[in-house]
């Protein structure tokens, strides 16, 4: 897509696009300070990147003695599942 002002973007999926010319991009739900233009590239061709991250639990799921942070794993938008 090419914006007003001349900017050109990469449409993925929904809410997931990236500025080719500045090299910023913005995905719903994935970390994308550890996504490269490659992996945004590769994901506008189909392969959606994956990622490992730990999120923090309810402060009050902890109190009744749930674990204090969980793994989990990312797929991009688009992405098959398993």
């Amino acid at each position: 897509k090419v914006e007003e002002e001349g900017k050109r973007h990469l449409i993925i999926a929904k809410k997931v696009y990236f500025n080719q010319a500045s090299g910023k991009g913005s995905a719903k739900g994935m970390n994308v300070k550890r996504l490269s233009a490659a992996e945004f590239r590769a994901w506008y061709d189909g392969e959606a990147p994956e990622q490992h991250q730990v999120q923090r639990r309810n402060f009050s799921d902890v109190m009744a003695g749930a674990e204090m942070y969980r793994a989990q794993t990312r797929r991009g938008t688009g992405a098959p599942k398993p």
